[in-house]
Protein backbone atom coordinates (compact mmCIF):
# COMPACT_ATOMS: atom_id res chain seq x y z
CA UNK A 1 0.00 0.00 0.00
CA UNK A 2 1.90 3.06 -1.18
CA UNK A 3 1.81 6.46 -2.87
CA UNK A 4 -0.79 7.88 -0.44
CA UNK A 5 -3.19 5.01 -1.21
CA UNK A 6 -5.31 3.55 1.57
CA UNK A 7 -6.96 0.24 2.28
CA UNK A 8 -9.66 -0.55 4.85
CA UNK A 9 -10.19 -4.13 6.03
CA UNK A 10 -13.48 -4.84 7.81
CA UNK A 11 -12.83 -8.52 8.51
CA UNK A 12 -9.88 -10.77 9.36
CA UNK A 13 -6.43 -9.45 8.46
CA UNK A 14 -3.35 -11.58 9.07
CA UNK A 15 0.12 -11.58 7.56
CA UNK A 16 0.84 -15.30 7.32
CA UNK A 17 -2.59 -16.62 8.19
CA UNK A 18 -2.20 -20.37 7.58
CA UNK A 19 -0.23 -22.89 9.61
CA UNK A 20 2.95 -23.80 7.74
CA UNK A 21 3.01 -20.54 5.79
CA UNK A 22 6.07 -18.35 5.85
CA UNK A 23 7.77 -15.47 4.12
CA UNK A 24 4.58 -13.43 3.71
CA UNK A 25 4.99 -9.65 3.76
CA UNK A 26 2.96 -6.50 4.23
CA UNK A 27 4.49 -3.19 3.13
CA UNK A 28 2.86 0.16 3.87
CA UNK A 29 5.09 2.84 2.33
CA UNK A 30 5.17 6.33 0.78
CA UNK A 31 2.40 7.78 2.98
CA UNK A 32 0.13 4.80 2.40
CA UNK A 33 -2.47 3.90 5.04
CA UNK A 34 -3.93 0.62 6.25
CA UNK A 35 -7.06 0.63 8.42
CA UNK A 36 -8.03 -2.69 10.05
CA UNK A 37 -11.34 -2.98 11.89
CA UNK A 38 -13.63 -5.45 13.70
CA UNK A 39 -11.07 -8.22 14.46
CA UNK A 40 -7.59 -8.45 16.00
CA UNK A 41 -5.00 -8.64 13.18
CA UNK A 42 -1.79 -10.62 13.49
CA UNK A 43 1.66 -10.94 12.01
CA UNK A 44 2.21 -14.70 12.05
CA UNK A 45 -0.54 -17.24 12.68
CA UNK A 46 -0.08 -20.42 14.75
CA UNK A 47 2.49 -22.61 12.99
CA UNK A 48 3.66 -19.89 10.57
CA UNK A 49 7.09 -18.25 10.50
CA UNK A 50 9.17 -15.46 9.01
CA UNK A 51 6.26 -13.16 8.15
CA UNK A 52 6.93 -9.41 8.17
CA UNK A 53 4.81 -6.27 8.38
CA UNK A 54 6.83 -3.17 7.49
CA UNK A 55 5.41 0.32 7.95
CA UNK A 56 7.81 2.91 6.53
CA UNK A 57 8.13 6.09 4.48
CA UNK A 58 5.42 7.97 6.37
CA UNK A 59 3.06 4.98 6.32
CA UNK A 60 0.29 4.42 8.85
CA UNK A 61 -1.39 1.28 10.19
CA UNK A 62 -4.47 2.26 12.21
CA UNK A 63 -5.94 -0.70 14.09
CA UNK A 64 -9.28 0.86 15.03
CA UNK A 65 -8.95 0.15 18.74
CA UNK A 66 -8.05 -3.55 18.36
CA UNK A 67 -5.16 -5.69 19.69
CA UNK A 68 -2.19 -6.61 17.50
CA UNK A 69 -0.63 -10.05 17.85
CA UNK A 70 2.94 -10.55 16.64
CA UNK A 71 3.50 -14.30 16.65
CA UNK A 72 -0.03 -15.51 17.31
CA UNK A 73 0.54 -19.06 18.36
CA UNK A 74 1.99 -19.48 21.82
CA UNK A 75 5.47 -20.45 20.61
CA UNK A 76 4.45 -22.13 17.36
CA UNK A 77 4.70 -18.91 15.33
CA UNK A 78 8.32 -17.70 15.30
CA UNK A 79 10.53 -15.36 13.31
CA UNK A 80 7.70 -12.90 12.65
CA UNK A 81 8.49 -9.17 12.66
CA UNK A 82 6.65 -5.88 12.97
CA UNK A 83 8.98 -3.14 11.67
CA UNK A 84 8.10 0.56 12.05
CA UNK A 85 10.29 2.95 10.06
CA UNK A 86 11.12 6.64 10.32
CA UNK A 87 8.16 9.05 10.20
CA UNK A 88 5.77 6.08 10.27
CA UNK A 89 3.27 4.88 12.87
CA UNK A 90 1.28 1.92 14.06
CA UNK A 91 -1.50 3.48 16.12
CA UNK A 92 -5.01 3.35 17.54
CA UNK A 93 -4.55 -0.07 19.09
CA UNK A 94 -5.35 -1.25 22.59
CA UNK A 95 -2.52 -3.71 23.10
CA UNK A 96 0.44 -5.28 21.33
CA UNK A 97 1.26 -8.86 22.27
CA UNK A 98 4.73 -9.88 21.11
CA UNK A 99 5.28 -13.59 21.73
CA UNK A 100 8.57 -15.47 22.20
CA UNK A 101 10.69 -15.83 19.07
CA UNK A 102 9.15 -12.77 17.37
CA UNK A 103 10.34 -9.17 17.00
CA UNK A 104 9.15 -5.59 17.28
CA UNK A 105 11.79 -3.65 15.32
CA UNK A 106 11.55 0.12 15.72
CA UNK A 107 13.47 1.90 12.96
CA UNK A 108 12.65 5.49 13.90
CA UNK A 109 8.90 5.01 14.04
CA UNK A 110 6.09 5.42 16.55
CA UNK A 111 4.02 2.72 18.22
CA UNK A 112 0.95 4.25 19.90
CA UNK A 113 -1.17 1.95 22.07
CA UNK A 114 -3.78 2.86 24.68
CA UNK A 115 -2.96 0.03 27.11
CA UNK A 116 0.52 -1.31 26.47
CA UNK A 117 2.98 -3.73 24.99
CA UNK A 118 3.73 -7.16 26.42
CA UNK A 119 7.03 -8.41 25.11
CA UNK A 120 8.02 -12.05 25.37
CA UNK A 121 10.04 -11.76 22.17
CA UNK A 122 12.62 -9.17 21.09
CA UNK A 123 12.15 -5.42 21.23
CA UNK A 124 14.88 -3.67 19.25
CA UNK A 125 15.82 -0.56 17.31
CA UNK A 126 15.18 3.13 17.92
CA UNK A 127 11.92 5.04 18.14
CA UNK A 128 9.05 5.89 20.46
CA UNK A 129 6.46 3.78 22.25
CA UNK A 130 3.39 5.50 23.66
CA UNK A 131 1.81 3.07 26.12
CA UNK A 132 2.91 1.03 29.11
CA UNK A 133 5.44 -1.66 28.25
CA UNK A 134 6.37 -4.88 30.05
CA UNK A 135 9.44 -6.83 28.95
CA UNK A 136 8.77 -10.23 30.53
CA UNK A 137 11.07 -13.00 31.78
CA UNK A 138 12.86 -14.62 28.84
CA UNK A 139 12.30 -11.61 26.55
CA UNK A 140 15.04 -9.49 24.94
CA UNK A 141 15.51 -5.72 24.86
CA UNK A 142 18.18 -4.48 22.45
CA UNK A 143 18.11 -0.75 21.67
CA UNK A 144 19.59 -0.22 18.23
CA UNK A 145 20.25 -3.86 17.53
CA UNK A 146 23.18 -6.20 17.88
CA UNK A 147 25.76 -3.91 16.23
CA UNK A 148 24.06 -0.50 15.82
CA UNK A 149 23.26 2.17 18.38
CA UNK A 150 19.71 3.09 19.30
CA UNK A 151 17.49 5.11 21.57
CA UNK A 152 14.03 3.97 22.62
CA UNK A 153 11.67 6.42 24.32
CA UNK A 154 8.66 5.36 26.40
CA UNK A 155 6.16 8.09 27.16
CA UNK A 156 4.46 5.93 29.79
CA UNK A 157 5.59 3.30 32.30
CA UNK A 158 8.23 0.66 31.54
CA UNK A 159 8.72 -2.62 33.41
CA UNK A 160 11.75 -4.84 32.84
CA UNK A 161 11.41 -8.29 34.45
CA UNK A 162 14.41 -9.61 36.37
CA UNK A 163 14.92 -12.57 34.02
CA UNK A 164 14.68 -10.53 30.80
CA UNK A 165 17.87 -10.06 28.79
CA UNK A 166 18.95 -6.50 27.99
CA UNK A 167 21.79 -5.76 25.59
CA UNK A 168 23.00 -2.16 25.77
CA UNK A 169 26.12 -0.88 24.06
CA UNK A 170 28.17 1.48 26.27
CA UNK A 171 31.49 3.24 25.70
CA UNK A 172 32.37 5.85 28.33
CA UNK A 173 35.18 7.25 26.14
CA UNK A 174 32.76 8.28 23.37
CA UNK A 175 29.52 10.01 24.39
CA UNK A 176 27.78 9.38 21.07
CA UNK A 177 28.49 5.65 21.18
CA UNK A 178 25.96 4.56 23.81
CA UNK A 179 22.47 3.09 23.57
CA UNK A 180 19.81 5.04 25.42
CA UNK A 181 16.54 4.13 27.14
CA UNK A 182 14.33 7.08 28.11
CA UNK A 183 11.26 6.48 30.27
CA UNK A 184 8.98 9.46 30.91
CA UNK A 185 6.80 7.45 33.32
CA UNK A 186 7.88 4.96 35.99
CA UNK A 187 10.78 2.58 35.31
Amino acid sequence: ISNSASMTVLSTFNVGSVSGSGGNALLVDSSGSLFTRNQDPSVGAPGSSNNTATIQGGGLWDLGGRRLLVGNGGGTAVGNTLRIGTSSAVSNLTFVILTAGNTLDLQGGLLRTSSGVTNSGTLSGFGTIVGNTVVTNGAFLTPGGVSSLGSIVWSNNFTLASAATTVIKLDKSQVASNDLLTVVGTF
